[in-house]
């Protein structure tokens, strides 16, 4: 079963991503009206990227409210912003049609007087990490097509994508007491076309904080690119460099499949699905982390 950001396969879920990050009140108002086109799961800034990301349950019928709805409440907070919009579900039935994606890309591009790239994500990570229009940068997300053509924008915000894919998990780390060369060596080790990972994106990145070298890791099948192996291959080629692995953060959710996996390879802690209390809890508490033991 592929990676699901969602509480079961068939949902249909939004991530939004703000790029730089939002302000606490922001993030928090943006957050609140999200929650009226469905369940809110998490939001988190990651200070290194800079960045803010929303994920949100959506109700099925409401997604091209959705898209409408993001492009005027992105209003107030585009100045000096890029944004990047993804439905996802592991159904494709769920996810809008090439037209309705067309329809909410000029709604958003509308309201945002800005560049809004639509962008159907219908190849795995590795690939799409090579094609995709705005891409993770040196500081957060980087603002050019899928060219690599820097975008400018007519007004203050500096553009948005749209995209429409199978859900992903996304997971930054912090690689302390490496050379820029060493980084690079290290996203080609996880991510690159002969690495072996090819549900595995890997972008070079900078921390926004004090510039150390970083990577931002976007994760397809987990069963096929588990991230504990993707780590360990990580882990290798920084000690190759006289390096090491720092702190990571999950800017999406994660299964609790993958995420026990991780702490039996990293932490050397074996702990068993039944183990976890919250996966006997009834009602809300028992879905949000049972079915298909996701996020």
């Amino acid at each position: 079963m592929s990676n699901a950001e969602a509480f079961a396969v068939s949902s249909l879920l939004l991530r939004l991503t703000a790029s730089p990050a939002l302000t606490p009140r922001g993030l928090a108002d943006l957050r609140r009206h999200l929650r009226a086109y469905g369940r809110d799961i998490f939001a988190v800034t990651d200070p290194d990227l800079s960045a803010s990301v929303i994920s949100v349950r959506l109700e099925r019928a409401k997604w091209f409210d959705v898209g409408t709805g993001i492009a005027r409440m992105l209003g107030a907070a585009s100045a000096g912003r890029s944004f990047r919009i993804e439905f996802m579900s592991d159904d494709a039935a769920l996810l809008p049609t090439s037209e309705e994606q067309s329809a909410i890309g000029k709604a958003l591009e509308a309201a945002l007087v800005a560049p809004v790239f639509v962008s159907p994500r219908d190849v795995r990570c590795a690939e799409w990490s090579r094609r995709r229009p705005f891409p993770w940068g040196r500081r957060g997300i980087a603002v050019v097509d899928d060219k690599g053509h820097v975008v400018t924008g007519k007004s203050d915000c500096l553009g948005a994508s749209f995209v429409c894919g199978a859900p992903t998990t996304i997971y930054a780390v912090r690689l302390e007491d490496v050379s820029d060369a060493a980084l690079l060596r290290a996203a080609r080790a996880v991510g690159g076309p002969d690495a072996g990972y090819a549900d595995v994106g890997a972008y070079a990145t900078t921390s926004a904080v004090d510039g150390c070298p970083a990577l931002v890791l976007e994760l397809g099948d987990e069963k096929r690119a588990p991230l504990h192996r993707v780590l360990d291959v990580l882990d290798i080629e920084c000690r190759r460099s006289g390096g090491r692995l720092g702190r990571g953060r999950l800017l999406s959710s994660i299964s609790l499949e993958s995420l026990l996996g991780t702490l039996r390879a990293r932490m050397a802690l074996d702990v068993q699905f039944g183990q976890v209390i919250e996966t006997h809890l009834p009602g809300d508490g028992a879905e949000a982390v049972g079915g298909e033991r996701s996020r």
